[in-house]
């Protein structure tokens, strides 16, 4: 089994027991009565729940509300199995020990034991002298309609649980039988919901009540609860076919692992994605010559910040937060790349501008869901980069390597997939690779990215649309270039007008002509000829 422990608010905590999945054998094994008790139980409610009215709805209604009243530590006892003296010797004597999953970001690993003591020993008077109460209620509601004596029975039966899951708890701590565990979903999973939650910190119960401390706040709102499940549909998903990124061919020298992806020109002379010739100066002054970190990285790296361009980083938001860490970074320009799903019911979630870490920065924010969004909105975004970029440049960037001087972050949730998408997607833009290579490229220096197939045919169409952009742009240049030929050598441009077709003001003025001369054909006053037909008359 494992251990939850999820912090609601700043002092409070919800623990719950997942029980480990039984094998065949003992799924095969005769259940207890109380196990079978408890399973009719729950089948009968769940049938009685699916009435529409009569008694049985009624009494359905006021036991959901009265469960409702019951305490969330309860239900997380509840949820420990039962202790009995041969599982808690086979415990201590295997020294077999159980994950107790917390997030890191909002809870210090010492305050884990702490929180689980209070729960396991605080409550144990309460649940006895309730089941107590419970017990001596049970034989006095028997004369009365069986609702009454039933709830009663439920709720002896309830604390005796919570009472037993109690000791179980304090045995696992009594004798370390524990092991806190921070895992990456668990904190993903806080990041998301509540970006901006304050730490959790641990108050002992005698000074709960001192006005010198800070007073309780909750970390998981209302706000934060999870969307409704969406409606059935019958309609089959066309699922799209796997694309799949192959590793990069190394080359490796000296013990390092290194490869090279060619880029081309930028040859849009629009401005749409900044400055042209700052653009061909980034990709001539930088070119895409990278280390590949596969043979640097551990898991802890997850959690860092990569430089993908010596001026362009990636990393997942908590470091975006990290004051002290933007400072030493230099970092310059907050770029958060959210769902714009997520957004639309929480409009300030992630949102750079209201981190301590961005007083003096500059910051902006991509919402990104649909292959829509990326194309239409990327351009803007590589823009305010590229422009950002070359406002830091004292100098022409051609003089010097080290010109760039400010330093942009993208981030994301966890750093490894919108925040990827859109890193890949400038490299696409400004150095005109194809989305396998800028994909390759941004995974060599942040090896945990996850860009799922939908982001990659997202990529994949930004790619064609680039190729069709680049192929137009290198047209204009070819014809302009020869215009600049033809005059330079003193040949008059008729010939290039001539083999060009009509445009629409030259057709309509042909048409004009053949109605003129078809009017004056008629009245005889254009040319001399022979009529087609003549007149008789009567």
């Amino acid at each position: 089994m494992r251990i939850f422990l999820l912090p609601i608010s700043t002092r409070q905590a919800l623990v719950y027991c997942q029980k480990s999945a039984v094998n065949a054998n003992a799924s095969a094994a005769p259940k207890s009565i109380a196990e079978r008790i408890q399973n009719k139980t729950a089948q009968t409610w769940a049938q009685w729940e699916t009435e529409s009215k009569g008694w049985k709805k009624t009494v359905v209604t006021y036991g959901n509300a009265g469960l409702k009243r019951i305490p969330y530590q309860e239900w997380g006892l509840k949820s420990f199995p039962p202790s009995n003296q041969k599982q808690d010797a086979e415990e201590v004597v295997n020294n077999k020990k159980v994950d107790v999953i917390f997030p890191a970001n909002i809870m210090h690993q010492d305050d884990v034991p702490k929180v689980l003591f209070r729960l396991a020993k605080e409550r144990k008077t309460l649940h006895w002298n309730r089941f107590i109460g419970s017990a001596i209620l049970m034989p006095i509601t028997v004369p009365i309609p069986n609702i009454p004596f039933f709830y009663a029975a439920y709720r002896c039966w309830s604390h005796w649980r919570a009472l037993r899951g109690s000791d179980h708890l304090e045995h696992l701590l009594t004798h370390r039988l524990y092991r806190p565990v921070s895992t990456e979903a668990v904190e993903d999973l806080y990041d998301a919901i509540a970006p901006d939650a304050p730490d959790f910190h641990f108050v002992p119960t005698a000074q709960a009540k001192d006005p010198s401390l800070p007073k309780e706040r909750l970390i998981l709102t209302p706000e934060c609860h999870g969307e409704p499940t969406q409606p059935y549909d019958d309609k089959l998903d066309i699922e799209l076919p796997r694309l799949l990124v192959p590793p990069p061919i190394l080359d490796y020298q000296d013990g390092r692992a290194s490869f090279h992806v060619d880029s081309a020109d930028f040859e849009r002379e629009d401005g749409c994605c900044g400055s042209p010739n700052f653009l061909r100066a980034i990709a001539s002054t930088y070119p895409l010559t990278l280390e590949h970190t596969i043979s640097k990285w551990n898991y802890e790296s997850r959690r860092c910040v990569q430089s993908v361009l010596p001026f362009l980083l990636i990393g997942p938001s908590n470091m975006a937060r990290d004051q002290s860490f933007v400072q030493s970074a230099g970092i310059t320009f907050l770029l958060a790349v959210r769902s714009a799903h997520t957004v639309s019911k929480l409009p300030r979630y992630l949102d750079p501008s209201r981190f301590p870490s961005a007083s003096g920065l500059t910051t902006a924010i991509f919402d990104l869901d649909t292959p829509y969004e990326l194309i239409t909105n990327v351009r803007p975004v590589v823009k305010a980069i590229n422009d950002h970029l070359e406002a830091s440049c004292i100098h022409p960037l051609e003089s010097s390597s080290a010109n760039i001087r400010a330093k942009v972050l993208v981030f994301c949730e966890t750093g490894n997939e919108r925040s990827a998408v859109v890193v890949a997607a400038y490299l696409m833009i400004v150095y005109g690779i194809k989305a396998i290579h800028a994909i390759q490229v941004v995974q060599s220096q942040r090896f945990c990215i996850n860009v799922d197939d939908g982001m990659k045919q997202m990529l994949l169409s930004l790619e064609d649309i680039i190729r069709a952009e680049r192929s137009v742009a290198a047209s204009h240049t070819e014809q302009n270039l020869n215009m600049t030929q033809l005059a330079s050598s003193g040949h008059i441009l008729t010939t290039l007008a001539r083999s060009c077709k009509r445009n629409l003001d030259a057709a309509y003025e042909s048409d004009d002509g053949l109605t003129g001369s078809m009017d004056g054909a008629a009245s005889g006053s254009q040319h001399g000829g022979v009529a087609p037909f003549v007149d008789v008359s009567p």
